[in-house]
């Protein structure tokens, strides 16, 4: 088996010193069916594709940053899942 893995967003492969681990629980439901594959058990970011929530510094993707005020959903005030 390869020692790389894929990226969620982009597809690329990295090695995983280089990926960054992804909760998709902080993301919008509609980012989540958008942006990532979700046909992966253990989802990762490279470092091209990951931003962080301004309030708690949680790993998400630069779509969920644009569209959500650059917040994760926990820490979005008006806009829950």
């Amino acid at each position: 088996m390869s020692e790389e893995c894929p990226c969620c967003v982009c597809g690329y492969w990295f090695s995983p010193q280089a990926m960054i681990p992804l909760n998709v629980l902080d993301l919008h439901k509609d980012i989540r069916r958008r942006t990532v594959c979700g046909s992966l058990k253990d989802k990762f970011l490279c470092k091209g594709c990951h931003s962080k929530c301004r309030r708690c510094k949680k790993v998400i993707t630069y779509q969920q940053r644009r569209q959500y005020d650059g917040l994760c959903m926990p820490c979005s005030p008006s806009r829950k899942t």
